[in-house]
């Protein structure tokens, strides 16, 4: 930013002193004609500036982006008010006491324990909000989940100058009532100097001198090796891949039509189930589900299952749509390596996956012969849909699982 919120404050109240405390600088500001409301309109106006400028918002959740696909990670304590956990991470906020009530419904969390600039009246930035949001820690139901965090969790202090006397209150009762049994703690950041390094070594933190997001990455990287988490380039594999299945999609239906060709109507559906899989991959990037190997390769073998007791029924449409969706979180489960030499078939008939669109034309005369049954099916559907010369028949994306799907394999 041009300027820190606290030194635009400053520069407006004409305050020279820059060792003023930031609460103590917003209070004074709230003692102007402008008042409490003005404060607030200039903290929304800081987000919004740092929202419309693209280099800035990027740099801000830098952090944020990185912990995004760490789907171990679902815990989260922030004294910011901006919702970038949120936005970019898909944590909810939990702000009020009466929020904690549904805390286990929540994936992943994030305690906002000064407020949230989606909250006007929930900001803490003035002395008197301090003042207050200590009382309320000491005895409010988010200052007791907080206790609970801190004395059942390992805490990794990240970007956070431990120097707020609420939370400070709220840390050193913990540790003193737990003693020996105190979990160790963790201060990241990526300069330490000589006074804050005493005072944190008094705090028993075991200090890691690195950026942020770095040290995130670093954990990521060690997951890994023990193939328990995909390597973030998937993501960009992913992307790329969806672009080659729009584009054969695309070539598919400029090509041909289905009244002329009943069998691409298993090839265009096979492209859509490709394409939602990978689709619903980037879109809950933020989740990090889909960075969990074992959970992405789980739903690779399910829709292969449905895709084999879709064909045992006769539902051949929805097999073929299996079978693309199958091959989308297949293909995100693999490592780099096997990315590059093992990408899914951009075209389809059953038994017949092929790669690219001159294979394909040369196969295409001779797909009804491998199955005659799906074959019959898709003429079917060309005879109730005499429109399909100019029109193109998607599958939705949905399906009716409990046709093939038992309990526990969903």
């Amino acid at each position: 930013m041009p300027r820190t919120l606290y030194n635009e404050v400053r520069h407006v109240l004409k305050i020279e002193d820059q060792t003023r405390s930031f609460p103590d600088v917003m209070q004074d500001f709230c003692s102007t004609p402008s008042g409490k409301i003005g404060l607030i309109q200039r903290i929304n106006d800081h987000f919004d500036y740092a929202y419309v400028h693209t280099s800035i918002f990027r740099n801000a959740t830098r952090f944020h982006r990185e912990l995004a696909t760490f789907f171990p990670l679902d815990t989260i304590v922030t004294t910011n008010w901006d919702t970038y956990f949120e936005d970019i991470c898909a944590a909810t906020p939990f702000i009020e006491d009466r929020d904690i009530a549904f805390w286990e419904v929540a994936k992943r969390r994030v305690l906002k324990i000064h407020g949230s600039i989606t909250n006007f009246g929930s900001i803490v930035a003035t002395t008197n909000d301090y003042d207050l949001c200590k009382a309320r820690l000491e005895s409010g139901l988010i200052g007791a989940h907080l206790k609970s965090l801190l004395a059942t969790r390992s805490v990794v202090f990240v970007g956070y100058s431990l120097q707020d006397d609420d939370f400070l209150q709220i840390y050193g009762s913990v540790r003193s009532a737990l003693k020996d049994f105190h979990r160790q703690a963790y201060f990241v950041a990526p300069e330490i100097n000589e006074q804050d390094r005493l005072r944190l070594r008094e705090m028993n933190l075991h200090l890691i001198e690195t950026d942020g997001t770095f040290f995130l990455s670093q954990i990521k990287a060690h997951a890994t090796t023990k193939r328990c988490i995909i390597p973030d380039e998937m993501y960009n594999d992913v992307a790329e891949l969806l672009t080659e299945v729009e584009e054969a999609h695309s070539w598919l239906h400029d090509t041909y039509n289905a009244k002329a060709f009943p069998q691409i109507l298993y090839c265009s559906w096979y492209q859509d189930g490709l394409s939602h899989a990978l689709e619903r991959i980037l879109r809950l990037r933020s989740t990090g589900i889909y960075s969990d190997l074992h959970r992405t390769s789980a739903s690779a073998r399910s829709y292969d299952l449905f895709a084999q007791r879709y064909r045992k029924l006769r539902y051949y449409g929805d097999s073929a749509y299996c079978y693309g969706y199958s091959n989308a979180y297949l293909y995100a489960a693999l490592t780099s390596e096997e990315r590059q030499k093992y990408a899914p078939g951009l075209f389809f008939y059953f038994d017949n996956e092929i790669r690219n669109a001159r294979q394909y034309a040369r196969a295409l005369k001779r797909l009804p012969e491998k199955h005659k049954a799906a074959f019959k099916y898709a003429q079917g559907v060309v005879r109730r849909h005499p429109y399909l010369d100019s029109h193109i028949m998607h599958h939705m994306d949905q399906l009716n699982l409990s046709l093939v799907a038992d309990e526990q394999d969903i």
